[in-house]
């Protein structure tokens, strides 16, 4: 190919909200779009429907230019579900017109759920046409890699995990110490992601009689959320203080005693990465991709999604027991170093991109 020709990358802005910005922006950061010849557009932002629809049409004129043009390689779509798959597949089809490899990047660990419960025939039928056609289908987890499997055998996938670029994260401005009892949870305020539960654990932890803050930083169903704080008579217990990036997202993982992620689906999530790097323990579901993140007892705490009681039991051991929740931190940081570090994924990013740069 000439040397012209740029790997389309696609996704959100880099200063959205959310796990696959998260994973772009760790692209940038560890170099990626200067070592490949990337180029980045963006496809959503946040604001109004109007600011959306906007950075939409931008992005497809600017990826029919360029395959107008034959400069491109390869188009890289990073895709979660529900709309964010529907509005990416308009570039799988710009790409199959101009006859260009596209490579589908799924990062939700609710793809199936998606898949079964919320499209019907013919949507389905669409999905496994946009992914079939792919050059490559790239899951996070082998879980997702053996269900794309049982609904098409015939789909080129490649597993390449989430990766944390650990310099960075651990030489930002950091100017917190660990505080005993102090509980943190980062995300979206949905039922999905468990923080109602995390609630009404915590309620069960205060019942106890213990001494603990828990830290919601996060956004969504903000008004649900006062709402159970209150009748569950946690006000004063919980602190809310909006969504965090950067240094102080990582004063809070240094601040915190526990991170706490009680999902019912997951892909590979960053936030566990981030505390695992930066030496915070981990409690989280035993779901998607976070067994091959976390070694149950050893390199974290595993509990099953929606168990309220185990939730709360595995939080009241690691309050109570600081020594092993250090020794768990220290065992995970070394699983971040070995697994999730960018020198562990640059080889698996050289064979993803490597045939099309030749």
């Amino acid at each position: 190919m000439a040397c012209n020709r740029k790997i389309i990358m696609l996704g959100p802005s880099l200063s959205s909200k959310g796990g696959i910005a998260s994973v772009v922006h760790g692209y940038q950061q560890f170099g990626l779009f200067e070592r490949y010849p990337i180029l980045f557009i963006e496809t959503q932002v946040e604001g109004s429907r109007f600011a959306k629809l906007s950075i939409m049409v931008i992005a497809l004129l600017k990826v029919s230019y360029m395959l107008l043009l034959g400069r491109v390689s390869v188009v890289h779509v990073h895709v979660a579900r529900w709309n964010s798959f529907w509005r990416k597949s308009l570039f799988f089809c710009l790409a199959r017109v101009f006859r260009c490899p596209y490579i589908v990047h799924i990062h939700s660990g609710g793809f199936p759920d998606f898949y079964h419960s919320d499209c019907n025939a013919v949507a389905q039928y669409w999905i496994r046409s946009c992914l079939k056609s792919a050059d490559k289908v790239v899951v996070l987890t082998s879980p997702m890699s053996n269900w794309l499997n049982s609904i098409s055998p015939r789909m080129a996938i490649t597993k390449v995990p989430n990766f944390i670029d650990l310099p960075s994260l651990l030489t930002t401005n950091i100017n917190s110490e660990n505080e005993q009892g102090v509980i943190l949870f980062l995300g979206r305020f949905t039922k999905e992601k468990g923080v109602f539960d995390l609630l009404d654990a915590a309620a069960l932890l205060k019942k106890k009689g213990l001494d603990f803050k828990l830290v919601l930083a996060g956004d969504g169903e903000r008004d649900l959320i006062e709402s159970k704080i209150a009748a569950l008579g946690l006000t004063g217990v919980v602190e809310m203080p909006g969504w965090l990036d950067g240094d102080r997202k990582a004063n809070l993982l240094r601040r915190a005693q526990i991170f706490v992620l009680p999902s019912y689906t997951e892909g590979l999530p960053m936030g566990i990465l981030e505390a695992m790097a930066i030496g915070c323990p981990v409690i989280a579901s035993n779901v998607g991709g976070v067994p091959d993140q976390i070694q149950q007892g050893i390199s974290g705490v595993l509990v099953e999604p929606g168990n309220v009681v185990a939730l709360a039991d595995a939080m009241h051991q690691l309050l109570v027991d600081s020594e092993r929740g250090k020794k768990i931190a220290a065992v995970a940081k070394l699983k971040v170093e070995a697994s999730f570090s960018p020198t562990a994924m640059l080889p698996i990013m050289d064979d993803l991109y490597q045939p099309y740069l030749s």
